[in-house]
């Protein structure tokens, strides 16, 4: 919708758009535009374009699609009830992400949030929930904490961590909001990525963030398990880089040592999915 109002904002100042500068996307909407007398479609030896053929019905569609006028309609819009007034559709004009965290609680937890300037808190329950970015500083917790990285670890992590009362599917990357979040409560923290390059260098981060608070999940299994390590893992040249630099790093922590050692030896990395 944005996209269709961006050319029709065009064609009433320019009057005429060749056939070329129209999106495959959108010339099936303009095509209902000429069969309603409102656009005129042009060809001639030099090419096809679309142009305004009747500015009454053109305006008056124009009024009935976008009751906040073109202009607005062209511009994007940032939320999604803004799309609806302003695109009669809150899917129109592009996709709106919000960052966002899963977590699993489970066991004995608290977890305290403000509710109408009281403290609430819930225990005792074990349930999944979405939690946006922007509402994590809100949460207080205490207790221990699981980060694994990918989501069937997650739907499996409550069957291996048995005493996790918190469990965090974090994507990749440990988000710097979710990091100051843990810094600023009473937790232990049990890191569970891949054991490649990017995991390794992503503990690494967070243990001088954390210090002590966080410790790397190390089967005892780990030097066998290597067997089924994947090189692939290593193909990337991001991959390399980092691994490069863990090498050369002089103060990494024993525990990313000892599997730093493993992908040295098999020159490949572990996917943690193996341990779920």
């Amino acid at each position: 919708m944005k996209l269709l109002a961006q050319k029709l904002l065009e064609l009433r100042t320019l009057d005429k758009i060749n056939i070329s500068k129209i999106p495959k996307t959108i010339r099936p909407q303009l095509d209902r535009w000429v069969k309603i007398g409102a656009l005129f479609f042009n060809t001639t030896k030099r090419g096809s374009s679309y142009s305004i053929r009747n500015i009454e019905i053109f305006e008056s569609e124009v009024s009935r699609l976008y009751p906040n006028g073109l202009d607005s309609a062209a511009i994007e819009q940032k939320s999604r009830k803004d799309k609806v007034l302003v695109l009669k559709d809150a899917k129109g004009g592009g996709n709106i992400t919000y960052p966002h965290l899963h977590i699993q609680l489970a066991g004995a937890s608290e977890l305290l949030f403000p509710n109408d300037s009281q403290q609430s808190f819930l225990k005792n329950k074990y349930f999944s929930l979405t939690l946006l970015f922007r509402d994590l500083a809100n949460w207080n917790f205490s207790g221990t904490v699981v980060l694994v990285e990918n989501q069937e670890s997650f739907m499996n992590a409550k069957s291996k961590f048995s005493e996790a009362e918190l469990i965090i599917w974090y994507e990749g990357r440990v988000d710097s909001r979710i990091q100051h979040w843990l810094d600023q409560n009473e937790v232990n923290v049990i890191f569970c990525p891949d054991y490649d390059p990017v995991g390794i260098d992503e503990f690494s981060k967070l243990k001088k963030k954390l210090k002590d608070s966080v410790s790397l999940y190390l089967p005892s299994t780990l030097e066998e398990d290597f067997q089924f390590s994947t090189p692939s893992l290593l193909d990337k040249q991001n991959s390399r880089k980092i691994l490069a630099r863990l090498e050369n790093t002089l103060d990494l922590d024993s525990e990313s040592r000892i599997v730093l050692s493993l992908i040295q030896k098999w020159n490949a990395g572990l996917m943690q999915e193996y341990y779920f």
